[in-house]
């Protein structure tokens, strides 16, 4: 790239084949997919996120995920950790939720309010 920012850039994309054909045209570039949590259509309750989604994005060279929190359990993180993959949350505006993401291992969190949500989350106990 010409204005030398190409490490300032990178792809996110809810479209999967986007992000993969964006990958494969620019290596260099971190690609991510996002991906959007379930919700049980009787409860209304959000779902897991599927470990699978892990393997699919591993096996296609993707960087990692952008997901919805309120998919994440602990199954879905040991298989992030296991496939050596970022992952990355949005939209996270509740502190004991980022602690919880945080703690669990996530690399990233989009909020609407960043500076007053990682005030609470470094000075609570």
């Amino acid at each position: 790239m010409q204005s030398g920012k190409i490490d300032q850039i990178v792809l996110i994309a809810f479209n999967f084949e986007v992000v993969k054909k964006s990958k494969e045209l620019m290596a260099d570039v971190p690609a991510y997919w996002l991906v959007s949590a379930k919700k049980d259509k009787t409860t209304n309750e959000y779902l897991p996120l599927d470990p699978e989604l892990v393997v699919k994005v591993k096996e296609d060279g993707i960087d990692g995920l952008d997901v919805y929190y309120k998919g994440i359990d602990e199954k879905f993180m040991v298989a992030v950790r296991d496939a050596g993959q970022d992952l990355y949350v949005w939209t996270v505006d509740d502190p004991a939720e980022a602690k919880r993401l945080i703690k669990l291992g996530v690399r990233g969190i989009t909020t609407n309010r960043p500076e007053w949500l990682k005030n609470q989350v470094n000075n609570s106990n």
